[in-house]
């Protein structure tokens, strides 16, 4: 061998350890970046038209995300969030969990009914712990052991609402205006199965898009059957449309919706939605204190606006996910059973629990926005037997 050839080879050599060595330096560097943050993935409606209210619970997130790391973690670690953009749509949500599900992350937390009925099955599939929030249609939990939610049900607000219309308003012949999806048909039916139960009558329903504007025809319609009431029930311009529309053509039945309309968002597209009662959560930022104060304040000082319920589960969320870490330790099985494990809670919302089934149970009252503030009218709330 020749002394050119042996130099080529010792350099050769150099060079493929010092490959060897930057290809061993990444992995451990990548390593030690999972052994010291505790992932946590989201799916979120960033674009398309629930953006605003994706955007909502990701600012929500982020608060969290600061107080449970300035706190000291969880366990010693830092909690980092890797948020998805799902656009509001299965196929893009499904590429997005499948994108987080890759780099092992034993927890993902999604928005939406489309999007987290699109994922139920990946999440029992890879047996990773699915947290759903702004996700309201029944049996979403139940898809999966692996699926648990942190939101309010249509089925709990059409129980509500229906009650509170009967028992306390007195009212028997209701109207039904709702969202044309499946949120609309599962809330429609259970408010019309539960007042009819009491002794009230549906007397008409019908449905709306979440874009439309007009309601005149459809709002003559339902004036012609002489309900005492209208319950619109959904989200979207056409919730907000639906409501501002109603006042606006002097229509003398009260207005019952669901908790939509404590969002400024919608108050806003409804004209403010005066003498309007609605559903709500205990997440009341007119008379808050405590940490939900702290809450608010911060979240104003960050974002620059009000953050509304959605923003409070979204919140409660990643901290009851902090909270299972924490007891059951960072694994797909010990976050499961550690939020199975939480009782009594006291978040945003109240005391919290999960059910068996992953549901979260907290207490549902009712509102109304008198002079464009809400108040509790009259002092009305219904606790777990509806979760």
């Amino acid at each position: 061998m020749t002394k050119r050839n042996l130099i080529i080879i010792i350099a050769a050599v150099i060079i493929l350890g010092l490959i060897g060595c930057g290809i061993w330096y990444r992995y451990n560097r990548e390593q030690q970046t999972v052994q010291e943050n505790y992932d946590v993935g989201a799916v979120l409606f960033l674009t398309g038209n629930q953006a605003p209210l994706g955007e909502e619970v990701k600012n929500a997130l982020t608060i969290a995300q600061d107080e449970i790391n300035q706190a000291g973690g969880i366990n010693g670690k830092k909690l980092q969030l890797a948020i998805e953009d799902s656009k509001d749509t299965a196929r893009d949500a499904i590429a997005a969990f499948n994108k987080l599900a890759s780099g092992n992350l034993p927890v993902i937390i999604s928005t939406g009914d489309v999007v987290t009925l699109s994922l139920t099955s990946l999440a029992d599939r890879d047996k990773v712990v699915l947290m759903s929030t702004v996700a309201a249609s029944p049996g979403i939990p139940q898809q999966s052991d692996w699926v648990f939610r942190s939101f309010i049900t249509a089925d709990q607000q059409a129980k509500t609402a229906a009650d509170y219309a009967f028992n306390d308003l007195k009212l028997k012949k209701v109207a039904v205006l709702r969202i044309n999806n499946e949120f609309g048909v599962s809330s429609f039916e259970a408010f019309k199965k539960h007042f009819e139960e009491l002794g009230g009558t549906v007397v008409t329903v019908d449905t709306f898009e979440i874009e439309q504007k007009d309601f005149r025809n459809t709002l003559a319609k339902i004036n012609s059957a002489r309900p005492e009431a209208i319950f619109v029930t959904g989200f979207g311009f056409g919730y907000g449309a639906a409501i501002k529309q109603i006042r606006e053509m002097n229509l003398k039945s009260v207005i019952i919706a669901d908790n939509s309309l404590s969002i400024p968002y919608f108050q806003e597209l409804a004209g403010g939605g005066e003498g309007a009662y609605f559903t709500s959560t205990l997440f009341d930022p007119s008379a808050a204190t405590g940490k939900t104060k702290q809450f608010i304040d911060n979240y104003k000082a960050k974002f620059n606006s009000n953050p509304s319920f959605i923003a409070a589960f979204a919140y409660d969320s990643l901290h009851l996910i902090a909270e299972a870490i924490k007891n059951g330790g960072y694994s797909k099985e010990g976050i499961r059973q550690g939020l199975l494990d939480i009782k009594d809670y006291e978040g945003l919302m109240g005391r919290m629990s999960f059910d068996p089934q992953g549901e979260l149970k907290f207490s549902v009252q009712v509102n109304r926005i008198e002079r464009g503030s809400r108040k509790l009218f009259p002092n009305f709330i219904i606790g777990d037997s509806l979760t």
